[in-house]
């Protein structure tokens, strides 16, 4: 699609959570605080990943977006264009790893209400 990393690096383990700087753009994906708290660190790292592939999308043009079941280490990602995503929801397709439909990024800060984290 024409995605262009031209930089990158992580900080993880400082007392801060953990950071992602990907082409000059710092992503908080969890504070040090969710790794305690059932799960949040797991979503919270899901949505991180969802937002930097879909900013990296929208920066090369790409109409595609990343969506997501599930979460944790059962999650998987689908890289989707609208059309391929709406031809799924209207004709009840599901996806070959699990019975459910992916989710936007939208759905899937939604679905799990403790997070404070939103969509960019």
């Amino acid at each position: 699609e024409g995605v262009v990393i031209t930089e990158k690096s992580k900080e993880i383990g400082t007392g801060n959570g953990y950071t992602v700087m990907v082409n000059g753009k710092a992503y908080k994906i969890y504070e040090e605080e969710d790794v305690s708290k059932d799960g949040m660190a797991w979503h919270k790292a899901l949505i991180g990943l969802m937002q930097i592939v879909n900013d990296l999308l929208e920066q090369s043009g790409s109409s595609a977006r990343v969506y997501a079941t599930h979460g944790g280490n059962d999650g998987a990602i689908y890289i989707l264009t609208p059309d391929q995503y709406n031809f799924m929801i209207q004709n009840n397709i599901n996806t070959a790893d699990y019975s459910v439909k992916p989710n936007d990024i939208n759905e899937i800060i939604k679905s799990y209400p403790k997070t404070e984290a939103s969509a960019s």
